[in-house]
């Protein structure tokens, strides 16, 4: 079984739209433990579906499933300040930490409240661990990557999230080198993550 881990603003609502298009019976989950998303393939009617995915981290295979992992990272400032833009911009329920604060506040903030947003890659894949992983692309070329992952011409799917599956926004163009520094300086193990990444990906 296929198993996406899906890393917050990287493209992976459009790449799960893809895995839709190609495994008929895609299983999604939405911020579950790896735990609880074993036991909900283990029940499922018919048996595992053929992929599954969602935001559960690196794991499943500990709880009796055999998986072949795949992920999308993203260079870690675009990374984070896109999700700082996302959580403004949502339209049902804006987050008032966001919508309240400027990027550089918003930070010290997060760091209080939402700890868990800083390194979540490198918390995502089970502490960087790569070699887990079968697959591994980049937001930065996901085109790329969506050809060697579906071995040619991927399935065309709209957009999700803004996304163009050109790239994305380039967030670190728009800010100072102070503020870039900042986030490297709170995500420095997404930062030397990413950094292997690039070695690896398509």
């Amino acid at each position: 079984m296929i198993f996406f881990v899906h890393i917050a603003k990287t493209g992976g609502s459009t790449f799960r739209e893809m895995l839709r298009q190609r495994y008929r019976g895609f299983l999604g989950f939405q911020q579950v433990s790896p735990r609880a998303a074993a036991e909900k393939i283990r029940v499922r009617r018919g048996g595992p579906p053929a992929a599954a995915g969602g935001h559960v981290p690196i794991g499943i295979h500990q709880h009796g499933l055999r998986a072949r992992y795949v992920t999308i990272l993203r260079d870690p400032v675009d990374r984070l300040a896109s999700y700082y833009h996302y959580l403004r911009d949502l339209r049902r329920r804006p987050d008032p930490l966001a919508t309240q604060h400027t990027l550089a506040e918003w930070l010290d903030a997060a760091l209080q409240e939402k700890p868990q947003i800083f390194d979540e890659q490198h918390r995502m894949t089970g502490g960087g661990c790569l070699d887990a992983f079968e697959w591994v692309g980049l937001t930065e070329r996901f085109g790329a990557f969506a050809r060697h992952f579906f071995g040619g011409t991927p399935p065309a799917v709209a957009p999700v999230n803004s996304f163009t599956g050109q790239g994305a926004t380039r967030w670190r163009d728009r800010l100072s080198a102070d503020l870039v520094a900042r986030i490297k300086q709170l995500n420095q193990r997404d930062v030397e993550l990413y950094a292997r990444a690039c070695e690896r990906a398509p």
